[in-house]
């Protein structure tokens, strides 16, 4: 490229004089040549130059690039509006718009052959649930048939498990069944049942239109596995009373028990043997699937084995340990209504503490203190991040500059603004200058409209270190006039 020799070399790199404080109104022109060079200054600001017309607009700074989106609320809720009632949402809500047309009659074979054999299996399985819950054998059936001509409409899993399960009729009966009072034939009253019922189903069709499903990532695995390890041991207790031949005996784990152990001597041994030889031949059926003879015997390790490893897994996550047991002895002993509100709280408090006490990260670089958060700054942490800044900078080697390194910080509210805030104020009393550097665009929108008044923000920590050391070098070469002293000269001859 052939450059005009009259374009000084400083011209050329779009480089200018920043010790005047003086912004360049125009840049000498470039023949034949059209490229924008990017003058940044230290204030953030910065200026694009484009050398063919000699002329500076305002270039993206710090601050710059930090305007807000210009979709109105009313456009928003017309979009939303138009994808709620659009035809992809309705094959959506009504799967079976997509798939009746491609229906054909060797596939109702085989949904006939496959409903039958489900069906047969399920009715016993549904008067046990009904059992459980309290109410009268015939409720049983009812939930266990009438949901799957519904999920046919709505539904579109291949392999699903419809209807009552024992968690459910185990919360039916703590919640409902327990209240509701006796009728004249002995049976529970099923209003409160299907009044739960009702209930349970509108609660779902609302969180299904807010698509407030993202609330169940909050029930960590131990919680969901423990609760239903408890609830299926409360189930078991709660059935002794059937096999023992004992009537009345209620479904608490504790209760059930006590109520047991009071009621020892009018057992009956009749029913207790047919109980447990059913028992043992269900037992046994089902071991004789699992031996092996000749060629067909597993070579596999034996299963035992795993016993070593998985306490190396309970070793390794110990913290997944703790919600564990609580949830189960909270279901235990609280109940199960209340055993899996337990457990999500202290699965939320493990999960919430290391936001609250995000680990600090000090380090000293060339005199200046460096404080790297590693999570975001927020209400929880905004006060512990202060206190610990504040005393790490005001110890025994005091620095002049503290730099809070903020390339971990996606997010502030406005309790961190408001720690921001406070720092600044706390370090000016003591002489000492906070720089803020790498935050995020989003950090960078929240501390502009915040306008925090002395806040010094640079782009990178080594940019602040550069900067701050030339300026602490220059106020040191000063006498005391404030005139700038030469230690020494060197002439090269």
């Amino acid at each position: 490229m052939d450059v005009d020799p009259s374009v000084s070399e400083d011209s050329q790199n779009g480089r200018t004089d920043k010790s005047k404080g003086k912004k360049p109104s125009h840049v000498e022109a470039v023949p034949r040549l059209d490229i924008k060079t990017s003058i940044c200054w230290m204030d953030g600001s910065a200026y694009n130059t484009n050398p063919s017309t000699g002329t500076s607009t305002p270039e993206i700074g710090p601050y710059d690039d930090l305007v807000p989106s210009q979709v109105s609320l009313k456009e928003r809720v017309e979009d939303g509006c138009r994808s709620c009632f659009s035809l992809d949402t309705l094959k959506k809500l009504f799967p079976i718009i997509v798939w009746l047309p491609e229906y054909n009659f060797l596939k109702l074979a085989f949904d006939l052959v496959a409903g039958i054999t489900v069906g047969v299996t399920i009715i016993p399985q549904a008067l046990a649930f009904a059992g459980i819950a309290g109410l009268a054998p015939q409720y049983g059936l009812y939930s266990g048939i009438i949901c799957c001509f519904v999920y046919v409409l709505m539904g579109s899993a291949k392999d699903i498990t419809l209807g009552p399960s024992a968690i459910t009729s185990l919360l039916t009966a703590a919640f409902a069944t327990s209240l509701s009072p006796k009728l004249p034939n002995g049976d529970t009253d099923p209003t409160m049942a299907i009044m739960l019922t009702l209930t349970t189903g509108l609660i779902h069709i609302f969180m299904g239109v807010c698509q407030l499903g993202i609330m169940v990532s909050f029930i960590s695995f131990p919680v969901i596995n423990a609760f239903s390890s408890a609830a299926a041991v409360t189930i078991a207790v709660s059935q002794l009373g059937s096999l023992l031949g004992l009537a009345g005996v209620p479904n608490e784990f504790i209760a059930s028990l006590d109520n047991i152990r009071t009621r020892i001597p009018d057992i009956n041994v009749w029913d207790m043997v047919m109980g447990l030889a059913c028992i043992v031949a269900v037992f046994t059926i089902k071991g004789l699937r699992c031996i092996k003879f000749k060629d067909n015997i597993d070579k596999t390790t034996p299963k035992y084995i795993l016993l070593a490893r998985q306490t190396l897994h309970i070793c390794a996550s110990e913290i997944d340990v703790f919600p564990y047991l609580v949830t189960f002895a909270s279901t235990l002993l609280i109940g199960v209504q209340w055993g899996i509100f337990v457990g999500v709280g202290v699965s939320l408090l493990i999960l919430l503490y290391p936001i609250a006490r995000p680990k600090l990260l000090f380090s000293s670089v060339q005199g200046f203190m460096v404080v790297t958060p590693t999570s975001g700054l927020t209400f929880p942490s905004a006060e512990y991040l202060e206190i610990k800044a504040l005393d790490k900078a005001l110890d025994v080697d005091k620095p002049s500059h503290v730099i809070l390194n903020m390339e971990h910080l996606s997010f502030m509210d406005f309790s961190g603004i408001q720690a921001i805030k406070s720092l600044l104020a706390e370090c000016e009393v003591n002489e000492i200058k906070l720089i803020l550097a790498q935050g995020q665009k989003r950090v960078r929108r929240q501390l502009k409209l915040a306008h925090i008044t002395n806040l010094i923000i640079v782009q990178t920590v080594q940019e602040a270190i550069n900067k701050f050391t030339l300026e602490m070098t220059l106020d040191e070469s000063r006498d005391g006039d404030g005139h700038y002293v030469v230690r020494s000269c060197m002439t090269r001859l």
